[in-house]
């Protein structure tokens, strides 16, 4: 593959090929992808930081209802 069969001059595409040079375009769409899917994975961490919460509050609720009914039983 050479430069003309991208219609780019030789020497942008060997700056390409050889990593002297990036598209910016290709930086704008990466660091672009990654925020998205960063933001995408604090939003999944945040619904499962709520889920756990609320699932302690059930164990807790769970074990006072246990304590009671030992109260009930031993009376």
């Amino acid at each position: 593959m050479k430069g003309e069969s991208l219609s780019m001059p030789e020497e942008e595409f060997q700056d390409y090929v050889t990593g002297r040079s990036v598209p910016s375009e290709y930086w704008d769409n990466y660091f672009s992808e990654s925020l998205y899917a960063m933001q995408d994975m604090l939003n999944v961490i945040g619904d499962l930081e709520k889920r756990h919460e609320k699932f302690i509050e059930n164990v807790q609720s769970l074990k006072n209802t246990m304590e009671e009914k030992k109260v009930i039983i031993l009376s």
